[in-house]
């Protein structure tokens, strides 16, 4: 009587459930985890709890450093002005950065007397 074997592959569904350890081979007495599953270990990935902050990931406007450069939410803000009179015109000497508009931030300086 033959037999058949089959095997089957499961793709995972969420690549964050699964923890990969890794010995070093410089110091096989290390071992490096990666414990988001973002695909960078603990000693690259500047924070191993949050699998949307790695080297090189795409930097998003939420306040964190997602792309491991010691910067945080470069080149996603934008350029605002302090509207202090509400009158939808901001002052060029009050400029900030932000993620979006908000009561009291335009987008423009054109206020000749805030």
């Amino acid at each position: 009587m033959k037999y058949m074997l089959i095997v089957l592959t499961i793709p995972l569904a969420c690549r964050n459930e699964v923890k990969i350890p890794v010995v070093e081979e410089e110091d096989p007495d290390t071992v490096l985890l990666d414990a988001d599953g973002d695909g960078f270990f603990e000693d690259e990935d500047c924070d191993d709890a949050d699998s949307s902050t790695y080297p090189n990931a795409p930097e998003i406007c939420d306040g964190v450093d997602n792309n491991c450069d010691d910067q945080v939410d470069e080149g996603v803000t934008l350029e605002l002005y302090v509207d202090a009179d509400g009158d939808g015109f901001g002052d060029v000497t009050q400029p900030t950065e932000a993620c979006a508009v908000s009561d009291g931030l335009v987008p423009n300086a054109n206020d000749c007397d805030d």
